[in-house]
């Protein structure tokens, strides 16, 4: 692919843009004549910095939460079913999960997995019954949670709690930067939560009542976010798993933190923000 079908388009090209356009793959040297193209007003000279956005790929949008406006009982009623499942089999997973047993089974010392519920009392329940369970842990309503400890007197005093967690990974970083509602690299609105491939990583962008939810756990604002990693759900059941893991968590609504948990990293931004993705530091 030529420089020269930019030049037809009268577009002057410096020197270091026309180097960074000819050492790209034929793939991105199209995509970027693609865009030059469908540009109404077309740049009168293209830098570097410029040239790199239209080379790049977009930002792709893998997947969208949104809760349903409609939905019938049994809707309802499978997506609680299925995330409760998807939540149970992570916890299944873990090498410690030895002696499980339902909670309508449960007698002595042994494990059991279920969901929060609270009221007057915490309770566990599953889909053979419930009990109520003592730990000094703090738990959210509907997490989804594997004990181990003793069952007597009609509760179950819990020694040890354990969540589904994300896995220990490796970090993965690519050049560029992230806009997050400002101008860079690759731009993303936020706009609720969802996932985007952004140049092979992984991003998940989300925003919550960060305070309240700090609140129940006892935690500061700023580590919310990693709790909710921890138990692989965004605490909006039943339409909240996180299933995929991402490689960048972009927290919306916090003051400007970042932190590393099991390879993903956590980054905090109120509205906008510019983030150097092979570093993952916020740069404006």
């Amino acid at each position: 692919m030529s420089l020269q079908r930019i030049q037809e388009m009268n577009i002057l090209i410096e020197p270091d843009a026309a180097a960074l356009f000819e050492g790209m793959h034929p793939t991105a040297q199209s995509r970027a004549i693609e865009r030059l193209i469908s540009l109404q007003t077309k740049p009168m000279l293209l830098d570097a910095v410029q040239m790199r956005r239209l080379l790049l790929p977009e930002a792709k949008l893998i997947k969208r939460i949104e809760r349903p406006t409609e939905f019938s009982v049994h809707d309802l009623s499978a997506a609680w079913s299925s995330r409760f499942a998807a939540l149970q089999q992570l916890l299944l997973k873990r090498p410690e999960m030895t002696g499980t047993v339902s909670i309508a089974a449960a007698g002595g010392r042994c494990t059991i997995v279920g969901q929060v519920k609270k009221g007057k009392c915490t309770e566990l329940e599953d889909p053979t019954g419930s009990v109520e369970i003592i730990t000094d842990k703090q738990l959210l309503s509907d997490d989804v949670i594997a004990a181990t400890g003793r069952a007597e007197n009609g509760a179950f005093k819990a020694e040890e709690i354990f969540f589904p967690d994300v896995p220990l990974r490796e970090t993965t970083n690519c050049s560029g930067t992230l806009g997050i509602g400002m101008e860079g690299d690759f731009i993303i609105k936020p706009d609720g939560t969802a996932w985007w491939d952004v140049g092979g990583l992984i991003i998940m962008v989300h925003k919550a009542d960060w305070n309240a939810l700090a609140d129940q756990l006892g935690v500061p604002a700023s580590q919310v976010p990693v709790e909710l990693l921890t138990r692989r759900h965004l605490a909006a059941a039943p339409w909240d798993l996180v299933e995929q893991v991402p490689d960048i968590l972009i927290a919306l609504g916090i003051a400007e933190t970042a932190t590393s948990y099991k390879g993903t990293a956590v980054i905090g931004v109120q509205e906008k923000a510019l983030i150097d993705l092979a570093t993952r530091k916020v740069l404006a």
